[in-house]
């Protein structure tokens, strides 16, 4: 899982277990994300907007 500001940086990157289905953005500041899940074969983004 990567999190990709606005800009296209990434700023955060973990790796992610079929027992873990929460992701932790308390720590980000309130901005617009992109989150970027990747699997063998599938890649799946989505747009945060953290107000």
């Amino acid at each position: 899982m990567q999190i990709y500001n606005a800009i296209g940086d990434c700023v955060r990157q973990e790796e992610l277990n079929k027992r873990t289905n929460d992701i932790d953005v308390s720590s980000l500041s309130k901005r617009v994300y992109i989150i970027k899940l990747t699997g063998d074969n599938w890649t799946v983004q989505w747009k945060l907007s953290k107000v």
